[in-house]
């Protein structure tokens, strides 16, 4: 909610697309630990191409990659097992990476031309509601974890 904060047409959607982005990050995380998932299980499985390209996207976060067998394996080559998988959507959902990247993209987003006429004040609530769609993402990541996919 972004009482006191009168957005022109062009920050609410600069603003809605910043969220949807963020949302857009924690599906692709999702569905990629989910294909992650079924690949460690069978280095066979066949994934479209959605699927495909979340796993890229979670692979190259963490430093893995799939082996010319079909397997994962990580950075020293070795073989993924359960127990790696387990730590990585952990590594994923709670790490420094996503703090980092969404703190960054947050300070950027609020301190563009866009947004250069508005005071500190409204700043701080755009700042406050985007803390709120970062908890949202999190959450999302870490049911998703636990329960699948809700895409």
């Amino acid at each position: 909610n972004l009482d006191g904060v009168d957005l022109t047409p062009e920050q609410r959607a600069a603003f809605g697309t910043f969220t949807t982005r963020s949302m857009g990050y924690a599906q692709t995380i999702s569905d990629g630990l989910n294909a992650l998932s079924q690949k460690t299980d069978n280095k066979n499985v066949r994934l479209d191409a959605q699927q495909q390209k979340s796993l890229s996207t979670v692979l190259n976060a963490l430093g893995w990659k799939v082996a010319a067998d079909g397997s994962i394996s990580n950075s020293n080559g070795e073989a993924v097992s359960k127990g790696d998988l387990d730590q990585a959507q952990k590594t994923l959902q709670n790490g420094q990476q996503f703090e980092r990247g969404f703190q960054q993209s947050k300070e950027d987003f609020i301190r563009s031309k866009l947004f250069a006429g508005m005071s500190e004040a409204e700043m701080k609530n755009i700042g406050r509601v985007l803390d709120i769609q970062q908890q949202l993402t999190k959450k999302e990541m870490e049911l998703a974890s636990k329960h699948g996919s809700f895409g």
